[in-house]
Protein backbone atom coordinates (compact mmCIF):
# COMPACT_ATOMS: atom_id res chain seq x y z
CA UNK A 1 0.00 0.00 0.00
CA UNK A 2 1.31 3.43 -0.89
CA UNK A 3 1.59 6.11 1.78
CA UNK A 4 -0.78 9.42 0.79
CA UNK A 5 2.46 11.27 0.00
CA UNK A 6 4.35 8.59 -1.87
CA UNK A 7 5.25 9.08 -5.47
CA UNK A 8 5.68 5.61 -7.72
CA UNK A 9 7.38 6.52 -11.07
CA UNK A 10 7.27 3.34 -13.42
CA UNK A 11 7.33 2.25 -16.77
CA UNK A 12 3.73 -0.14 -17.59
CA UNK A 13 4.14 -2.40 -20.73
CA UNK A 14 0.96 -2.86 -22.39
CA UNK A 15 -0.79 -5.90 -24.26
CA UNK A 16 0.40 -4.69 -27.44
CA UNK A 17 3.99 -4.12 -26.17
CA UNK A 18 4.01 -0.51 -26.45
CA UNK A 19 5.32 1.01 -22.59
CA UNK A 20 4.19 4.23 -20.85
CA UNK A 21 5.46 5.89 -18.35
CA UNK A 22 3.07 6.91 -15.61
CA UNK A 23 3.12 8.26 -12.18
CA UNK A 24 1.41 6.97 -9.06
CA UNK A 25 0.48 8.69 -5.43
CA UNK A 26 -2.16 7.64 -3.19
CA UNK A 27 -3.55 4.70 -1.78
CA UNK A 28 -4.49 1.80 -3.88
CA UNK A 29 -7.66 1.43 -2.49
CA UNK A 30 -8.40 4.90 -2.95
CA UNK A 31 -10.83 6.84 -5.51
CA UNK A 32 -8.86 5.76 -9.48
CA UNK A 33 -8.06 9.36 -10.86
CA UNK A 34 -6.20 8.99 -14.43
CA UNK A 35 -5.02 12.53 -15.61
CA UNK A 36 -4.37 13.01 -18.91
CA UNK A 37 -2.16 15.48 -20.80
CA UNK A 38 -2.35 17.44 -23.48
CA UNK A 39 -0.61 17.58 -26.72
CA UNK A 40 3.27 18.00 -26.32
CA UNK A 41 3.09 18.03 -22.44
CA UNK A 42 3.76 14.12 -20.57
CA UNK A 43 3.07 13.04 -17.06
CA UNK A 44 5.41 16.11 -15.52
CA UNK A 45 2.84 18.55 -16.35
CA UNK A 46 0.98 17.53 -13.28
CA UNK A 47 3.88 18.07 -11.18
CA UNK A 48 2.91 21.58 -9.87
CA UNK A 49 -0.29 20.08 -8.28
CA UNK A 50 1.11 16.53 -7.36
CA UNK A 51 0.94 17.59 -3.88
CA UNK A 52 -1.76 19.10 -3.44
CA UNK A 53 -4.22 16.42 -4.72
CA UNK A 54 -6.56 14.67 -2.01
CA UNK A 55 -5.06 12.19 0.00
CA UNK A 56 -7.82 9.16 -0.80
CA UNK A 57 -7.18 9.42 -4.41
CA UNK A 58 -5.31 6.93 -5.90
CA UNK A 59 -4.26 9.00 -8.86
CA UNK A 60 -2.69 7.67 -11.67
CA UNK A 61 -0.37 10.51 -14.73
CA UNK A 62 0.60 8.54 -17.92
CA UNK A 63 2.31 9.84 -20.52
CA UNK A 64 0.83 9.11 -23.54
CA UNK A 65 2.11 7.57 -26.25
CA UNK A 66 4.84 9.77 -28.19
CA UNK A 67 5.26 12.06 -25.10
CA UNK A 68 7.74 11.96 -22.16
CA UNK A 69 9.33 8.22 -21.48
CA UNK A 70 6.56 6.63 -23.60
CA UNK A 71 7.34 4.49 -26.05
CA UNK A 72 6.83 6.76 -29.47
CA UNK A 73 5.85 5.60 -33.43
CA UNK A 74 8.11 3.78 -35.19
CA UNK A 75 7.46 6.67 -38.30
CA UNK A 76 7.90 10.22 -37.26
CA UNK A 77 4.30 11.91 -36.80
CA UNK A 78 3.39 14.30 -39.54
CA UNK A 79 0.38 17.05 -40.15
CA UNK A 80 0.51 15.85 -43.63
CA UNK A 81 -1.80 13.36 -44.70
Amino acid sequence: MLRPEFTVVKTVTLANGVRLEIAEKGLRGGMPVVMLHGITDSRRSFDPIWEYLPSDWHAIAISQRGHGESDKRPTQYSTVD
